[in-house]
């Protein structure tokens, strides 16, 4: 018996030792155990899938490069039990993946989560649906087409499905059948989808529903259904009926513009306090609010009238486009963003006392309505805001000398009303040393002379024309707005003044002596180097050559009007000669030293400037400072700006394989920036006005410095915040930034978008000619290149070669999509600058027989050229062009637009 019980022991012993043996196989550690799994076998079929499509082999190299698919680029396992791993989560965004979606996906039983926003998929195979624990499908902007929502609802675990921004066709009604007590997010826009808001019914969970950009009908009723809705977007659909106000004042963002809805409401049943903070119903039909309301004294009024007071924490209010009639009563208290432009309002604006308003305000339209009266005063004082326009209404009165407080502005537009007296002077200094570069005071009865300091150069755009009483002695306002030279004083007037200057002519050249001696000492003490800037120098600190003032006065004639090529924020940029050498010299405006901490500023500047080292950034050669100037020399770039060449004001053109070149050393410049500069750099002005090239047709980009610079404390965050204003450019300018005023590294992949579809099409970023639809380059080319209407979109010149060539025609689509990755209105779906240089260094691997087309062209598709494209004519630049370095456009010139 105890033999056997012996015998028993050592045989359960050596099974254990067999198991324990076999679990080192299997099971060593985690790696060794998802090489045997079956999610782990899938995976790499799902590699195998996707590398089989030659576009998808340079991006996924992480993924080829080793077997064990849980420790590749966003895949997340998870251990079942002791000898098991299975994939939860699969992220693919931002990719530039192609092909269809894998179907082999579909048999990973375990997955939950797939998200693959920002690629070019073109289909989802039958296959993918097997998935069925799938809780987040997300396949924004991507190239996905047919009627995928047949298919989607074998996944009766779904709470997020996010297919936005593809070409995905049919009815929504298939989604009535999905597990209404699951779904928590549902976004479709931007697809040519059909059918009701009655599909949605009984959702009782769901919590943001965006079907912008659609084709759907119907009413709205069915909001009323979902109690749980927190954001809205319904934007560009055919809904028709009344708003259902007691749901939206629930919500807390709401987008219904551009549909055909009507009726009326009263501002106070849409704002209530806590709850609403976006509400965007611009477009419709919407005639009057409520004709009853009541006022915050609790009296009642029948008269048509706009209460804002109501409009409690509300940051953005949008009601353009509309037919709104009655006045205004009060400003919302809160509101970053008041649109109330193309209305029928009329009436004195209120001074509005009660509201902070006047604190808030970033951007402001009223334009396009018959409002009339004086100005409040407190439209004058407001610092944060952008952009005021005001236009097309019937504003009377002059405006204040002396008391605009508007730091932060950037564009005016006062046209088209009756404002008279004389432009005051402040207007000027906010050009000169603020952020206001638009100035639009066209069509009304302003008088007198033109204020003398304007500054000009290619970053300001001014209209005064229509104003009869208006003159000016400088010769470019008169030739470009059409004003009169003002009267010379009369013959008695200058004798008088010639007999009192007279009789003081002796004491003054007795004073004049004694100055003379005084002002050459200080001359001579006002031109030396700044100390500070010289111990920097001397340290190591700054590592820069000091180049004495007298030098750059010399290699300029002393700053001659006509060595002067250009004009910014800083001051004024001089061409001159350094040793036989040409070179670029900023020489400082007189308000910038004289800045709180301008001095310091200057300084941080060179000393980042001087440890930037990239072949396509402008390089400092060095540096001034006295105590009344500031100067920087940088290298001179000789072949002029990408906007001069892309303009046709410049060169003969440029064939697709410089523009592509251009591209890829403009993307490693920024990304040089943002990740090796210490520390980072946001450029914040991306645009082809800021991309020189030398006689090589190399990009350099220039334009950047101190107020770029991240701070060392937020390194931990994902963006900064400015207050000094809005930067950048219009139609170059990330739009989030206009809503929340944040500064990110995604704001300068945005802006860069903006140039690579301008190297496509060689047209102006913002131009309002070509209508609400089109008006600026990024809703042009979302629009054509959603329509598969790319030769559309093509610079002409690039066209003769475009249609013969299959390579450069798949090359350029494959960087307009790039592009419209980088433009996509949220920042977080952008690809950062490294992965954008990478895709871009790919793109441009391959030189296109493209370089002889410009010498073999005859001369009526030259003609063909500038007739089918008027920016390409040689012609003397618009003011705008002058302004933004863009050709084409008429920005603000007829109004800033909706």
């Amino acid at each position: 018996m105890a033999e056997n019980v012996s015998l028993h022991v050592l045989v359960r012993l050596l099974q254990s030792l067999v198991l324990m043996f076999l679990s080192q196989l299997v099971v060593p550690g985690y790696g060794q155990k998802t090489a045997l799994s079956g999610d782990m076998r899938t995976m790499l079929k799902v590699r195998d899938d996707l590398l089989g499509i030659p576009e998808n082999k340079v991006i996924l190299q992480d993924w080829s490069s080793q077997d064990n698919p849980c420790n590749w680029t966003r895949v997340d396992c998870e251990e079942i039990g002791i000898s098991s791993v299975v994939v939860r989560r699969i992220d693919l965004n931002h990719r530039n993946l192609t092909g269809p979606v894998p179907p082999s996906i579909g048999l990973l039983l375990n997955l939950t989560d797939i998200t693959a926003d920002g690629n070019q998929f073109s289909s989802i195979p039958q296959g993918f649906f097997q998935a069925k624990q799938l809780r987040l499908i997300s396949f924004r902007n991507n190239l996905i087409s047919g009627k995928v929502l047949d298919k989607l609802t074998t996944f009766q675990s779904l709470r997020v499905l996010q297919l936005g921004q593809n070409l995905i066709s049919g009815r929504v009604d298939p989604l009535a059948r999905l597990n209404r007590s699951a779904v928590e997010v549902i976004d479709l826009s931007g697809n040519s989808l059909q059918g009701s808001l009655t599909t949605f019914s009984g959702f009782s969970r769901l919590v943001s529903l965006r079907l912008g950009r659609n084709q759907l009908t119907g009413d709205l009723g069915t909001l009323e259904e979902l109690t749980s809705i927190n954001d809205v977007s319904l934007e560009e659909n055919n809904f028709n009926g009344t708003i259902p106000t007691s749901i939206i004042s629930r919500m807390s963002s709401v987008n219904l513009s551009r549909n055909s809805l009507r009726g009326t409401f009263t501002l106070r049943e849409i704002f209530v306090p806590g709850f609403i903070t976006t509400l965007d119903l611009s477009e419709n039909r919407i005639q009057q609010v409520a004709p009853e309301f009541q006022s915050p004294g609790n009296q009642s009024t029948t008269e048509s009238a706009l209460d804002f007071f109501w409009a409690r924490g509300v940051r953005k209010i949008t009601l353009g486009g509309n037919g709104l009639s009655g006045s205004i009563v009060s400003f919302p208290e809160s509101a970053s963003t008041f649109n109330l432009s193309h209305n029928m309002l009329s009436g004195n604006l209120p001074e509005d006392t009660r509201a902070t308003f006047y604190a808030n305000v970033e951007t402001l339209l009223l334009n396009n309505n018959s409002l009339t009266g004086p100005v409040p005063k407190g439209f004058w004082n407001m610092e944060k805001a952008a952009t005021m326009d005001l236009s097309g209404n019937q504003f009377t009165g002059a405006l204040p000398g002396g008391a605009i407080i508007m730091p932060s502005l950037q564009a005016l537009n006062l046209s088209r009303n009756t404002f008279s007296g004389p432009i005051p002077a402040e207007i000027s200094n906010l050009m000169r040393n603020f952020n206001l570069r638009t100035v639009d005071l066209s069509f009304n009865n302003f008088s007198g002379p033109l204020p003398r300091d304007f500054p000009q150069g290619e970053n300001y755009t001014y209209l005064f024309t229509g104003n009869p009483g208006l003159c000016t002695d400088d010769d470019f306002f008169r030739k470009e707005n059409s004003l009169t030279r003002c009267s010379k004083p009369s013959r008695a007037a200058v004798i008088a003044r010639w007999a009192g200057a007279g009789s003081s002519l002796g004491v003054v050249l007795l004073l004049t002596t004694v100055s003379l001696c005084l002002w050459r000492l200080k001359v001579v003490k006002d031109n030396e180097m700044d100390e500070d800037l010289v111990r920097a120098v001397n340290s190591g600190l700054i590592s820069t050559r000091l180049i004495p003032l007298k030098e750059l006065e010399k290699a300029t004639s002393n700053f001659a009007e006509e060595t002067k090529i250009g004009e910014g924020g800083f001051g004024s940029v001089y061409r001159g000669f350094l040793e036989g050498k040409k070179v670029a010299i900023k020489k400082s405006s007189d308000a910038v030293l004289h800045l709180v901490q301008g001095k310091q500023m200057f300084m941080n500047e060179v000393q980042i400037l001087s440890g930037v080292n990239h072949p396509s950034l402008v390089s400092l050669v060095g540096c001034c400072m006295t105590k009344k100037h500031a100067l920087l020399v940088f290298e001179y770039v000789p072949q002029g700006t990408l906007a001069e060449h892309l303009y046709y004001r410049r060169g003969e053109g440029l064939d697709w394989n410089q523009r592509l070149k251009i591209a890829r050393q403009t993307a490693n410049a920024l990304s040089y920036l943002h990740f090796m500069a210490d520390p980072p750099i946001y450029h914040r002005d991306v645009k082809s006005a800021n991309i020189l090239l030398d006689d090589e047709l190399n990009a350099k980009v220039a334009d950047f410095g101190i107020s770029k610079v991240v701070p060392y404390q937020q390194f931990s965050t994902d963006h900064i915040s400015t207050t000094t204003g809005v930067e950048g450019t219009p139609g170059y300018v990330d739009p989030e930034y206009y809503v929340n005023f944040r500064l990110t590294d995604k704001s300068d992949v945005y802006s860069f978008g903006v140039v690579l579809l301008e190297l496509i099409t060689s047209r102006a970023p913002l131009d309002f000619r070509r209508g609400e639809r089109d008006n600026t380059l990024v809703k042009m080319a979302t629009n054509l290149l959603r329509t598969n209407a790319l030769h559309l979109l093509v610079d002409p010149m690039l066209m003769i070669v475009f249609d013969d060539n299959e390579d450069v025609k798949k090359n350029i689509l494959s960087v307009a999509e790039l592009a419209l990755r980088c433009v996509h209105r949220l920042p977080l779906n952008r690809p950062d600058m490294q992965q954008v240089a990478r895709e871009i260094e790919a793109l441009s691997s391959v030189q296109f027989h493209v370089g002889a087309y410009k010498s073999t062209m005859e001369e009526e598709d030259m003609d063909f050229i500038w007739t089918a494209y008027p920016a390409a004519s040689r012609g003397s630049p618009s003011p705008y062009e002058r302004a933004t370095g863009s050709s084409g456009s008429m920005e603000f010139r007829f109004g800033f637009g909706r």
